[in-house]
């Protein structure tokens, strides 16, 4: 992984073999980042999990475990107190039919580059378990 942060604008780079969360929280520590908006996202995965929400504590999820284009990669991650950073990210992957699958990016593992530019913002923001349907929902502190 490379990133470059350029006010609040970073760039990152993401190799083959490379966890797309576990990088990105890699990035989040490396700027100090607080907040950070998914500004672009592409490339390639190699394997990945996305899913559609069915209804309270239920995903459909779908595997890939070829090689996949990342045609657009979108959501945030911001810092959590307890365990580092929280996501929330939504993938468009094209295969080699060029049909396009798209949901939550539960998983992802880069296949030769991942290039993504990220939005970073000094917000305050977390994550709220929602009674009604399970999800976290976002919170802005004052």
């Amino acid at each position: 992984m490379q990133s470059k942060m350029q006010g609040n604008l970073v760039f990152v780079r993401l190799f083959p073999g490379e966890n797309v969360h576990a990088s990105l929280e890699a990035v989040g520590r490396k700027h100090k980042l607080r907040t950070a908006v998914i500004a672009s996202g592409l490339g390639a995965f190699g394997e990945c999990e996305l899913g559609y929400f069915v209804k309270k504590g239920e995903y459909l999820r779908r595997t890939w475990k070829e090689a996949v284009e990342l045609v657009a990669l979108s959501g945030l991650f911001s810092r959590n107190a307890e365990k580092g950073f929280d996501f929330h990210l939504h993938a468009c992957i094209g295969d080699s039919g060029h049909k396009a699958w798209g949901g939550h990016l539960f998983n992802a593992v880069v296949h030769v580059t991942n290039e993504i530019t990220l939005l970073a913002s000094k917000a305050r923001v977390y994550r709220k378990t929602e009674e009604a349907t399970g999800l976290k929902g976002l919170y802005c502190k004052p």
